[in-house]
């Protein structure tokens, strides 16, 4: 008789029958061939074939809708066809809405496993039960169901759920909107919202806390993203509010930061509206009460903002006729390439001449900010007859 099976097979048959004593399912063809399909290799320990199979009853598990935060149960019955117990481990795989509260053990004739379905936010999950018994088999129980939140009462709802902000530099920030609606028939009161990452913070928005939204009513949040450094970022921001069903509801946002400056601070620049950026000298005031005004403009030549802080006048206390004062300042960030404009009056008091003392911190105006060379300082000085 010929065997055109095929070497592989044969080679395991042989290598099988001299370490356990057994090889079957080689058949005969009519002509005299093998049928390599039907083959088969006892592995089990006796050097027979195990006493029983493993099956699981029903096939799958649908949960069908469930409410968030509710928990919903189902059994599936496992069999060991057999009259020995074999180890039978049990674990769920897939969404973690999916648990069992069965442990692994040695399978005896039944037993009844339970599984979970306990949803967190509305969607579709799956996942399944695998039941694993090694030689007695394997069987994989296919699990599903979905969620949805109830419509009775307050019930929130927010739009996009998830937001990357993509590569924002160094030093800025850009800012994205989250819409914040009420879907249900009873008012709902947002009482906080948390920011888990100090890079992302409430940019305003109509969305005050706490707010009160009412049916079908929605508002809106800004999230801003102001990155320090050029590694990833990641958070979660978290509306807080009295949805019975959603508690506590996420949006996940993200971002990266591009170092992308060439100076990379921001540098103070003045006009004066004279020649000296660093004097301001008035025309000569001829009647005593009269004042004389001009206009201080500060530009951002950096290409970081630059936070002006104050701008404060020194007058000279000994030899006085006049005295310098600021209006129209207000403290502000200036963007790179921006500007922003205050003035400088001086009213005669008196006839002489008012000069800069700035060795003695006299007839000064200091302007402060966040460029590395702080103050910017201007001799203050002028005539009076």
């Amino acid at each position: 008789m010929r065997y055109d099976g095929g070497w592989a097979t044969l080679e395991r048959c042989m290598i099988t029958f001299f370490l356990l004593g057994a090889c079957t399912g080689i058949q005969t063809l009519p002509d005299g061939k093998f049928d390599d399909s039907a083959v088969t290799v006892d592995s089990g320990e006796s050097g027979g074939a195990v006493d029983g199979s493993l099956s699981a009853e029903p096939a799958s598990l649908d949960f069908g809708v469930v409410g968030i935060g509710s928990t919903q149960g189902m059994n599936v019955l496992v069999k060991n066809t057999g009259s020995e117990p074999f180890p039978l481990e049990i674990t769920v795989r897939g969404d973690s809405a999916f648990s069992t509260s069965t442990s692994s053990t040695d399978l005896d004739g039944e037993l009844v496993v339970n599984v979970d379905f306990a949803p967190d936010a509305a969607g579709s999950y799956t996942g399944k039960l695998k039941l694993t018994g090694g030689d007695y088999g394997n069987v994989d129980v296919p699990l599903s169901g979905s969620a949805e939140a109830s419509t009775d009462g307050p019930n929130i709802s927010v739009n996009p759920t998830t937001i990357d902000f993509g590569t924002v530099d160094i030093g800025s920030s850009a800012g994205q909107t989250i819409l914040v609606e009420n879907t249900g028939t009873a008012d709902l009161m947002v009482s906080e919202v948390r920011f888990s990452n100090n890079v992302f913070s409430n940019g305003g928005g109509s969305l005050v806390t706490p707010q009160l939204i009412g049916p079908g009513k929605n508002k809106v949040l800004t999230v801003n993203f102001g990155p320090t450094s050029t590694s990833r970022a990641s958070g979660d921001v978290t509306f807080v509010s009295d949805d019975p069903d959603q508690g506590s509801l996420k949006v996940t946002v993200s971002g990266s930061g591009l170092d992308a400056c060439d100076i990379c601070q921001p540098l103070l620049s003045v006009d004066t509206g004279g020649s000296d950026p660093y004097a301001l000298d008035f025309a000569l005031v001829t009647v005593f009460g009269m004042s004389s005004t001009s206009t201080v403009t500060m530009y951002n030549d950096g290409d970081q903002p630059l936070q002006v802080s104050s701008a404060n006048v020194s007058n000279d206390f000994l030899a006085s006729c006049g005295t310098f004062s600021v209006t129209g300042f207000r403290a502000s960030t200036i963007q790179p390439g921006g500007q922003s404009s205050f003035d400088v009056t001086w009213r005669v008091t008196g006839s002489c001449l008012d000069v800069e003392q700035s060795s003695i911190g006299m007839n000064i105006l200091e302007i402060s900010s966040n460029d590395p060379i702080t103050p910017y300082t201007i001799k203050l000085s002028g005539a009076a007859i």
